[in-house]
């Protein structure tokens, strides 16, 4: 029972790991099936493009391109912080 108990535990750790990654039902199986190795496994795995690319929109979310330097800058700037450019004229 405490073996069954220890394995859902590893299940639901590396599947919240994998879930970060765009992996779920993958991380809980290998942490189900073998435990801490399995978490380890999970949370050296990459990330799947799909991830990365929601990842890089919700990074940019409020954020604009600066037109001078091509540098994301927040929505509300008035002047771009990296290369002074006046962005209420843009």
């Amino acid at each position: 029972m405490v073996a069954v108990l220890a394995a859902l535990v590893c299940g639901f750790i590396a599947g919240e790991l994998g879930k970060r990654k765009g992996r779920f039902a993958q991380g809980f199986w290998f942490g189900f099936l073998l435990g801490p190795i399995g978490i380890a496994i999970v949370a050296m795995d990459s990330p799947t493009p799909a991830t990365v690319q929601a990842q890089a929109v919700a990074a940019t979310a409020g954020m604009k391109k600066c037109p001078a330097c091509a540098e994301w800058v927040r929505e509300e700037a008035i002047r771009c912080r990296y290369c002074s450019t006046d962005l209420a004229a843009a």
